[in-house]
């Protein structure tokens, strides 16, 4: 069981949406009515993490914090009024540990109340940049959603104040402010997630960013609509603003002005919706595609509950799609949520069925027939969690791998090319045969111990991860406490699916 997997960064965002090749974790939430789950509950062996403050987002919680409002804040706001997506009972603020926010303005914000309608024309989209000059002169170099809305925004940046977006422009963070792996510098990725998947998969992310780099960089010189003074890190910097800020709107990802200052917190039902004007001016939602002819799409923020002056309107970023991994989390926008055990785990690799095995047929064919994808069964990444249902989902793929003959009748109706796919798959929730299982087991604890062996000591990085975030912080400081905070949630659920698994063993 030696064969390394195929393509391990790729497999390792096996939970990305993919964009014309190249892998990118975006705000999942795609604009459907939110919903909040119960909060996963952490094993004991949680208990460093859970000794992290409750409400902790990697940015300190206001509520309803003083505000500041900046020049270029205000430029925005006034923007988005005239373009009458701002509604009044919503302001945008400066607060503290946030940044740049959304929050319920002096008369507060009731259920129901439509809060933001930006509309299609304020976004910055793939498709307008397509649609555009600059969109024209690219057509031959065929690009992917991601780097055409990257070039699109560098477009926009290079216009300076003659862009249209000027104002939205003006509050985008600096690469410094932005802590996502894909812009630290080699030598601190390398150093602090050593042991974790982040590090290879933030490695390959950059490496075919520059590699699509070189392939544009000669004809961007010759694009009127781009600076010829663009480098490689204005590359990065406008994939980092939109992995951390482009939302799913439609069928392609934008950058929304506005909408992208919402928080994330875990639960939060304030809803997002494609909507269009209605005749009486106000805005409804559209869910059919016939109710956006002749009209024009907007982007539309709702407010689930009630919120009092001045609080702080958040959005689930996770919102219906299950809870992300802590990992992820970083990867995407260069913070660890709150409740951060509910967001600890990590891919693992497990080994399939082996070229050798005299059913490795048989095996193929039973995924086919179930409509899988067969290739699965040569390997597979799987999120461990610190839940026991968890710890124990690869099992029936496990089994299937390890099935001989001598294990019964489903083994032999397997050989004998008369098992029932369906029937099969059923049997295979449960084990098989005690000397099965023993193999399923000591492949998980084999592999999960392998995992935490390259992870440095959990006291080591509980040091690290405990401590709290100050006002003007160097960047290494928040990669050093992100990264162990990651770290930390690899620990536990490794930690925790090797005791599920240990028993059986023996």
């Amino acid at each position: 069981m030696g064969r390394s997997p195929r393509r391990p960064g790729q497999a390792l965002l096996c939970t990305a949406a993919a964009f014309g090749g190249l892998v990118l974790l975006s705000r999942s939430w795609t604009f459907v009515r939110l919903t909040a789950r119960p909060l996963v509950q952490p094993t004991d062996a949680g208990a460093i993490l859970r000794r992290w403050p409750q409400r902790w987002t990697g940015r300190r919680v206001a509520l309803h914090a003083a505000t500041q409002a900046s020049e270029e804040l205000t430029g925005l706001q006034e923007w988005m009024e005239e373009g009458g997506a701002l509604s009044s009972g919503l302001r945008l603020a400066d607060l503290p540990g946030f940044k740049f926010s959304l929050i319920a303005g002096e008369s507060g914000v009731k259920a129901g109340d439509v809060l933001l309608r930006v509309p299609a024309s304020m976004h910055i989209s793939p498709s307008s940049v397509r649609s555009s000059a600059l969109g024209k002169l690219l057509e031959p170099l065929q690009l992917d959603d991601s780097a055409t809305l990257a070039l699109g925004l560098l477009a926009e940046v290079s216009k300076k104040e003659s862009s249209k977006f000027w104002p939205y422009l003006r509050i985008l963070p600096g690469a410094s402010d932005l802590h996502i792996p894909l812009l630290w510098p080699e030598e601190d990725r390398r150093r602090l997630l050593a042991g974790s998947p982040l590090d290879l998969a933030a490695e390959q992310q950059r490496l075919g960013l520059l590699e699509q780099w070189s392939g544009i960089q000669e004809m961007a010189k010759d694009v009127p609509d781009l600076s010829a003074e663009l480098t490689e890190e204005d590359w990065l910097w406008a994939h980092a603003i939109v992995l951390t800020r482009a939302l799913p709107f439609g069928n392609e990802l934008s950058l929304i002005p506005g909408l992208d200052l919402a928080n994330h917190e875990l639960g939060s039902n304030n809803t997002c919706s494609i909507g269009v004007a209605a005749p009486d001016g106000e805005v409804m939602e559209a869910t059919e595609e016939a109710q956006l002819q002749g009209k024009e799409a907007e982007a539309v923020l709702t407010a689930g509950r009630d919120h009092d002056a001045g609080e702080q309107v958040f959005i689930d970023y996770d919102g219906g799609v299950g809870l992300r991994l802590a990992w992820e989390m970083v990867h995407t926008y260069g913070f660890v949520p709150n409740n951060m055990p509910a967001y600890a785990g990590r891919p693992v690799f497990f080994e399939g069925v082996q070229a050798e095995d005299p059913m490795a047929r048989q095996k193929q064919a039973l995924f086919e027939a179930l409509g899988a994808d067969p290739e699965v069964l040569q390997g597979f990444w799987h999120e461990v969690r610190p839940i026991r249902a968890q710890c124990r989902a690869m099992a029936p793929k496990l089994r299937l791998a390890h099935l001989k003959e001598e294990d019964g009748p489903l083994a032999a109706d397997l050989a004998s090319w008369k098992a029932e796919p369906k029937a099969t798959l059923q049997a295979l929730q449960a084990p098989i045969s005690e000397e099965n299982e023993k193999k399923v087991a000591e492949q998980v604890v084999s592999a999960c111990s392998d995992a935490l062996s390259g992870l440095p000591a959990e006291e080591e990085l509980k040091d690290k991860a405990l401590v709290r975030e100050t006002e003007n912080e160097e960047p290494l400081e928040v990669r050093t406490r992100l990264a162990a905070r990651v770290l930390l949630g690899e620990r536990l659920a490794l930690e925790t699916c090797i005791r599920e698994w240990t028993e059986i063993t023996g």
